[in-house]
């Protein structure tokens, strides 16, 4: 076990943490019952990790690339519902859902394209910052106060840096297969250019 797979078992164990933790809280205290969908954020987060080590361990990896990205994504949605419902204030569900959409329609539309390359990193990229950014808008209309306009500009930080990630792949690179930025041999050069369908095929 290498140091990439201990930091994913990390991540996706806090995060589990988290998600508990916010059950925990809802279920003591009745008044405290909008923090489930905090923990609904973490729980849906946890898969991101996971999937990344399946990546590394499976020989059909499309189901946990998918899941992996779409995961991620959703923890970000969910947590701007989570604001705006602690907040007693009703979600965005028309931006959450579209986010989720092109999201989803983004992922499949640049399956099989060359990683590295600026325009597919920044297709990549592109919902899951505006998911996070959307988290910050959140933040900044439903909570008054100071706490709450220092969380949207750290949200805000933190989905400009989605912006930046793009730029960084494409000079130092991520890998020509999620395999290579999950830390597992590459796959043969066959398999990298496997159409999504027929990954899903060959898993089954």
């Amino acid at each position: 076990m290498n140091g990439a797979v201990v930091l994913l078992i990390v991540n996706a164990v806090v995060a589990g943490l988290f998600a508990l933790s916010y059950f925990l809280i809802a279920r003591i205290s009745r008044g405290q019952r909008p923090v489930i969908a905090f923990g609904v954020s973490y729980l849906l987060g946890m898969v991101t990790p996971i999937s990344e080590i399946a990546i590394r361990l499976t020989d059909y990896p499309a189901p946990f690339m998918l899941a992996s990205y779409m995961a991620l994504l959703g923890g970000f949605l969910a947590m701007a519902a989570a604001l705006s419902i602690f907040h007693r204030k009703r979600p965005a569900w028309t931006a959450i859902a579209t986010l989720a959409v092109l999201g989803l329609i983004t992922r499949i539309a640049i399956w099989g394209g060359t990683r590295d390359d600026l325009i597919y990193e920044l297709a990549f990229q592109l919902p899951l910052a505006l998911g996070i950014l959307l988290c910050s808008h959140t933040a900044f209309r439903t909570g008054k106060g100071q706490l709450n306009h220092t969380l949207a500009g750290l949200l805000l930080l933190s989905g400009l840096n989605f912006f930046i990630k793009p730029f960084v792949a494409a000079a130092v690179g991520s890998g020509q297969t999620a395999r290579d930025y999950a830390g597992r041999q590459p796959l043969c050069r066959a398999e990298r250019h496997l159409p999504l369908q027929a990954l899903f095929r060959t898993a089954q």
